[in-house]
């Protein structure tokens, strides 16, 4: 799982958090919206965290968020600026980080945890790169029909 921080202290704040429960993670940057100027910090975690622990995540990196639109609103020439992404990882174990309209985004986080963006967007990022979809009438994983 994929956390994105556009402000590094409070990436920190979050990396201090998982430490304080002894979450093993990968930190990094990314200039993964493309423009140079907007420094991303990646922070991955393992998906097979315990739920309760998932849960105490989700709500730390939400007030984190709260946090940054507040920073990011006193900052000069963030005003207007909106960005949003979603991380994927591919299967050969590459990372992307997908580009969002910030009203969809808005859009999926009203229905959607960050975790089921996750896991749909990975499904899709799967999906796409598989050398022959699968028709929709056979189950994932079924064997080909090999009878005539």
């Amino acid at each position: 799982m994929d956390y994105i921080f556009f402000n590094e202290p409070l990436c920190r704040e979050f990396i201090a958090f998982i430490c304080e429960h002894g979450i093993e993670y990968e930190s990094g940057t990314t200039d993964a919206m493309g423009d140079d100027e907007t420094p991303v910090f990646l922070v991955t975690l393992a998906d097979d965290l315990p739920e309760s622990m998932l849960e105490a995540l989700e709500q730390r990196y939400d007030a984190l968020m709260e946090e940054t639109a507040t920073r990011v609103a006193q900052e000069e020439g963030w005003i207007g600026k909106r960005l949003a992404g979603v991380s994927a990882t591919l299967p050969d174990g590459t990372t992307r980080t997908l580009r969002l309209d910030p009203g969809l985004a808005n859009k999926l986080l009203m229905t959607f945890s960050t975790d089921e963006i996750h896991r749909l967007v990975n499904q899709l990022a799967v999906s796409l790169a598989a050398p022959e979809e699968p028709r929709l009438c056979r189950n994932v994983g079924e064997e080909a029909d090999t009878g005539g």
